[in-house]
């Protein structure tokens, strides 16, 4: 994996080797004061200005009137901290509300990493619902570098979720899909349906199969089908079937067979998609058929180079052969901000302070390489109070930060932002390509 889990709070020391704040922990904490003995007290810190902004990691933030030679930190407004509770200094000029905004212009902006996109006619689950990423699958159902960035949707017993948009069949059209899915319990099934929506009927499917079955207990099902047209329009649609429990549907494939252009719904606007679009696309690449040694092993072959068009609400796929009954994938750049484990997935209004630093503290990202993640941080505030510091006693302090910062995190940003790196997948067969992975 390119990082481990990691919170705002991991970051935190980096910035204070930079001299832009500090840790410290409470003690004796009472209403509107506390101490910390190993940064306050005999004098230190006392020139601390009043109105310096200290957040708490519960999540409070207070601004500091007065610390006198005792070291008594006095607060305002007259919150009470908990004793042995890690809180952040703030200093240079900086506001809570700096550091927020930087964080998310980071998350959402600066700091992008390739992810396998499914090449299908309904929207990647990461971009349409916003939920967890589903973490690996199997080795021996798909290569985990494949799955990894996925996340589901997760479908209660006796309940349907529709995909959008809807898919429209002609003449001799033969709709694909494939679907992989994980059931809670022995309770739970997953089942494909589309529904023509011209005739209100499930259509019949043909060419169905269970390219893979957990052999004992849930686990990872992967599953294919094919429906014919002619037929004015369809949906595709989830399934949970059973007595109890829920079924998790991942890495939904749909495309026509033999079609040479596929169109791509973009992700919403709060996932940071940028353009020009075309700019953001790697290489593609289609699974194999599933293998018998090891059980369900499947590899990545390289596709030839496609084409990508902008078109209104999305992107346009060109491939110079026709599309084949396996799932394919374009590997694109995404905000890092998209593969959050806990926490809400939507930044609070800034204006809800408490909500705001609670969000900030509690939210995780993995998957993602946290140096980069602080390189970035570091330019956006640096470039932040380069203009707030503007003819305040910090002006050369900032304008020096800003420049080591923005030669770090174009640095990180070419390693980062460069080309999915290419490893030789161990369970390929001979005639498949390399494999990129999501390694860095």
């Amino acid at each position: 994996m390119p990082g481990t889990s990691f919170k705002l709070i991991d970051i935190i020391p980096h910035l204070q080797q930079r001299g832009w704040l500090f840790r410290g922990t409470v003690s004796n904490p009472t209403t509107g004061a506390f101490q910390d003995s190993e940064h306050f007290g005999f004098g230190q810190h006392s020139f601390v200005p009043s109105g310096q902004m200290v957040m708490f990691d519960n999540g409070s933030v207070a601004k500091i009137e007065r610390v006198d030679p005792a070291g008594i930190v006095s607060i305002e407004p007259d919150l009470t901290p908990s004793a042995g509770q890690g809180y952040t200094l703030l200093d240079k000029g900086i506001h809570p509300d700096h550091l927020f905004n930087s964080y998310i212009r980071t998350l959402f902006e600066l700091c992008t990493i390739w992810a396998p996109i499914p090449i299908s006619l309904v929207r990647a689950f990461h971009s349409l619902w916003g939920t967890a990423p589903l973490g690996t699958f199997s080795a021996t159902v798909i290569p985990p570098t494949v799955s990894v960035c996925h996340a589901g949707i997760t479908v209660p017993v006796g309940q349907t979720a529709s995909l959008t948009p809807t898919v429209v069949l002609g003449g001799s059209d033969k709709l694909y899909v494939e679907v992989a899915y994980k059931p809670s319990a022995s309770t739970a099934t997953g089942s494909v349906v589309v529904r023509d929506l011209v005739t209100s009927t499930d259509m019949t499917w043909s060419g169905v199969s269970e390219l893979i079955t957990p052999t004992a207990g849930p686990g990872w099902n992967l599953w294919a089908g094919t429906v014919s047209g002619p037929v004015k329009e369809a949906e595709i649609r989830l399934s949970a079937t059973g007595t109890s429990g829920n079924v998790i549907f991942a890495s939904v494939h749909a495309v026509i067979l033999g079609s040479y252009q596929i169109p791509m719904m973009l992700a919403s606007s709060t996932t940071g998609y940028q353009g020009p679009h075309a700019r953001r696309i790697s290489r593609a690449f289609a699974l194999s058929p599933v293998s018998s040694n090891p059980p369900g092993a499947r590899s990545l072959l390289e596709l030839p180079p496609v084409e990508i068009a902008q078109r209104p609400g999305g992107l346009l796929v060109l491939s110079p052969s026709p599309l084949l009954a396996t799932a394919s994938y374009l590997y694109e750049r995404v905000p890092c901000a998209v593969f959050m484990t806990s926490g809400s997935g939507d930044p609070p209004n800034k204006w809800d302070q408490t909500a705001r630093d609670t969000w900030l503290n509690t939210n995780a990202f993995d998957f993602v390489p946290i140096e980069y993640v602080k390189a970035g941080l570091m330019y956006a505030l640096a470039e932040k109070m380069l203009v707030e510091s503007t003819g305040t006693e910090d002006q050369a302090f900032w304008e020096r930060e800003f420049q080591v910062s923005k030669q770090i995190y174009d640095a990180k940003e070419a390693e980062y932002g460069a080309a999915p790196r290419v490893e030789t997948n161990p369970q390929a067969t001979e005639s498949a390509r390399p494999v990129p992975t999501l390694e860095v």
